[in-house]
Order: structure tokens, then sequence, then C-alpha cells
């Protein structure tokens, strides 16, 4: 009978019950508690992205990318390489400049693009952006990030005074069966929490770089790096999460109580369960509050309780001198060199270790030309939405239709071939090819010659292999 068992009986059945064991405790004589960190919230964007776009379509893969927007600006955001990827094709455009041969209408013109207000999605009165060549370098910037970038001309009347960039992430393409064509929308843009169709208009213009006649989106410059992108975010996070383990190496740590085992008493030996029942509860629900605080705030924390007998705590730690995440820097780079040869920058100018032998190679000559042929389509594109809003300024000023077609819009382009860049670079060769030949003579003498000849095709050194 159950109350002829001992205390101490019955204690024990609670942490070795038999199949039928009373368990005065309920659920509290096996209760436990885990704490873990939570999940990247980048990575959980990714996945989030993933789990919406179809299931089984190739699409999924290479496809459209605008369900997967967030994706890439996450990546330009996890990745310094790609935001400078993006500033540099900026840089190597250049800054807008008037050809004409009227005088007064280039003043004119230049005054107007001096004087051109930016604002953003957000705008207020403290909005000071102003002159033309930092919209055109802004234009670029987003459209490269983004892949389409909508903006609208602003002004009173006809009148035109600056332009407004939007987020591109309020719009898509949504079809409409009736008329089978696509309609551009603001997401929740009527003022009422449904979308807007916008129409297009001389005032509300697209900004699209790289097309394809499959996606109505523009597609952003690291379109289909994306997996790569994944790829390297979770190594890099894993590498994060080894340091804080092997750093901050878990722990487990046990609650229990010494009863007084001799108490004969049943309305005692009842009255002591119950308040060790209920100071079990009060332990656990408070390390678990100092533990939550812990983590959010870093700094140590400290319980005081009040027990009916002898508290014990013990905790264990595991993890130390578990080994770390072996070869990163390796497959950092190899993540890494896959996502920045998507940018057409060489990857010299990225920081990144890259298939050439350096600055001055055949291979780092032909990415150069591949940049400069980005350069004269972004001066294209970005020069042609310039000349547009200058036309719309110019008929706002009711100058003569004779007069508005009389100038083009040229670029001043930065000088690359000047001296100090010229010794810089041949600065750069030299330390880079001491550098490689090091990593060539320390594999042949320790590793083999297999691995060095892998190696020095790698980078370009063909005549090194033997």
């Amino acid at each position: 009978m159950e109350s002829n068992k001992s205390l101490r009986q019955r204690i024990i059945e609670v942490f070795r019950p038999s199949k039928k064991a009373y368990n005065p405790w309920g659920s509290f004589g096996a209760s436990s508690y885990t704490s873990h960190a939570t999940e990247h919230q980048i990575i959980t964007l990714i996945n989030d992205c993933n789990k919406s776009l179809k299931k089984n379509k190739a699409e999924t893969v290479a496809g459209d990318p605008r369900p997967k927007l967030a994706v890439y600006r996450a990546i330009a955001w996890a990745f310094p390489f790609v935001d400078r990827a993006i500033s540099i094709h900026a840089d190597f455009m250049g800054a807008p400049r008037i050809e004409t041969d009227n005088d007064q209408l280039k003043a004119r013109i230049k005054k107007f693009w001096t004087d051109f207000k930016i604002s953003g999605e957000m705008k207020s009165e403290f909005d000071t952006d102003r002159t033309m060549q930092l919209f055109a370098r802004e234009l670029l910037k987003s459209t490269l990030r983004d892949g389409l970038q909508p903006y609208e001309i602003e002004g009173k009347g006809k009148m035109v005074d600056g332009a407004r960039l939007f987020d591109a992430a309020q719009y898509d393409f949504v079809k409409d069966d009736k008329k089978d064509i696509y309609n551009l929308i603001r997401i929740n843009g009527d003022g009422q929490g449904k979308n807007k169709i916008v129409r297009n208009t001389d005032r509300f213009n697209l900004c699209k770089l790289n097309r394809s006649t499959r996606f109505l989106w523009g597609l952003p410059l690291i379109y289909n790096a994306e997996f790569y992108a994944e790829m390297l975010l979770r190594v890099m996070i894993a590498r994060r999460d080894s340091h804080i383990r092997l750093g901050n190496p878990p722990s487990i740590t046990t609650v229990g109580y010494d009863l007084p085992k001799d108490i004969m008493d049943k309305d005692l030996q009842a009255k002591i369960l119950t308040d060790v029942k209920d100071r079990v509860k009060d332990t656990i629900d408070g390390y678990k509050s100092a533990l939550a605080r812990m983590y959010h705030t870093g700094r140590p924390e400290d319980m005081v309780l009040m027990t009916p007998g002898g508290l014990r705590i013990d905790s264990k730690m595991f993890g130390q001198g578990a080994p770390g995440i072996q070869g990163y820097p390796d497959e950092y780079e190899l993540y890494a060199l896959q996502i920045a040869l998507t940018t057409d920058v060489p990857v010299e100018f990225l920081g990144i270790r890259g298939a050439s032998a350096g600055l001055g190679s055949d291979f780092f000559r032909v990415m150069k030309e591949i940049l400069n042929t980005r350069k004269t389509y972004h001066q294209h594109v970005i020069g042609t939405h310039i000349k547009a809003i200058t036309d719309e300024f110019l008929i706002g000023e009711s100058v003569a239709p004779g007069q508005i077609e009389g100038y083009e819009i040229a670029w001043s382009e930065p000088d690359i071939s000047d001296e100090k860049l010229i010794a810089d670079t041949e600065k750069v060769e030299a330390e880079t090819f001491a550098l490689q030949s090091a990593n060539y003579a320390d594999l042949l003498l320790n590793i083999g010659r297999n691995e060095a000849n892998v190696y020095a095709e790698q980078i370009g050194r063909p005549e090194w292999v033997r």
C-alpha cells in the first residue's frame, strides 16, 4: 500500500520509478529545461524565402529574382566585398557631364543638376542630398543590388526640381488575367491596405540594368550567386557557433534536495513533499529566468533561494578540448570567389585571392576589360534616365524643342592610368608574387609535388608546374 511506504522509498521511486510507481511530485520529478542559441536571422530569412518559392520547379533555382529580393539584400549586407563591388561599378561609371555648344543651355542644365534634390521612400524636411551626380550613383547602386529601381520625378506642376527613389520591395508585377498583361503594383499602396496599380507616366520610371526576357524584374548584380552565398553564410555561422561553443561550452545543471529520512508523521511527510514540490518549481523557474537573462545581457546572474532541506546544484561543462573547424580559409575563399566572379569586378579589387597570377596577369586584364564593358553599358543606361529627367526639366522651363535636342550626356571617368596607381599596382604584384612563391615552395617541400602543381594551376602559374 502506498501509505505504508517510507518517505525514502517514495522519493527513490520518483527518480527510479517502477512501471506503476506513484509520483508524489507530479511532473516536477522529471522536469528539465534546455537553453540554446536561436538561429541567425539571416538564415531564417533565407529559409523563409526558400519556403515561399514554388517546389519542384526549375524556376526556384535560377528563376524570377523578385521573390528572392530580400536574400540579395541580405547577401550585400553580409558580405562587404559584394557591396564593395557595387561601389566599384559606380566609381568606374564616373560623373555625368553636359556636352553642347550652347553655353547658355549648358549653364542652365548645370545649375539644375547642382540643385537637383534627391529623396527616398521616407521623406523629411531634413532631406539635403543634391546633385545629379549623386542621383546617378545611387540609381546605379540600388539597381545593381535589387535588380530594379522605381523612381519618380518631382516638382510642382510641370516644373522639375528632383527625384524620389522608392523601395523596390514595395513593388511587384501581378498578372491581369482578363487583359493577359502584367501590372506593376505598389503593395498596400492605396492607403487602405490594398495593392495599387502603378501606371506608366512621364514622371514615374523603372531602372533596370541586367535584363532577361523570361522575367519582368531586372536581374541583380549577383543573380545566380545565391546558392554559393547561402553555403558561405552557413559556413561562417557554423564557424562562429563553433567558437562560441569552444569558448563558452554548454553546461548541464542539476538541482536536488536532501530530505529528512526518518519522519514518521504522515501529515508532516505530505507537507514536506508539497513544500519541496513548490520549491523545485521555484528553483527551476528562477534558474530558467537567470539563464535567459545571462544569454541576453552577457552578465552573470546570482540566485538566492530558501529551501526546506539541503540543496544540491551540480554543473558539468561539455566541449572543452574539442577540435575547431578545419580548413576554413580555403573553404571561405572557394565560395567567396564564386560569388565575386558574378560581379564582373576583378576579384583582386575585392580582396579575394583569385585564379589569376596577380594584377598584371592576362586573366586580370581580361576581367578589367569586362569591367570596362560594363562601365560603358552603365553609362548608357543611367545616361538615358538622366537625359529623360533633364528633358522634362527643360520642357517645364519652356525651352524650345530644338535646344532640348542640342545637348548630350557624357561622362568624366576616373583616371586609372596615373603614375601612382601604376606604382601601387607594381608593388601589389610583387607582394602577391612573393606570397605565391612562398606558398608553392611550402607545398612542394611539406605536402607534395602534385598538390604544389595543382596550386600553381589554380593561381595561373603554369610555368611552375613540374
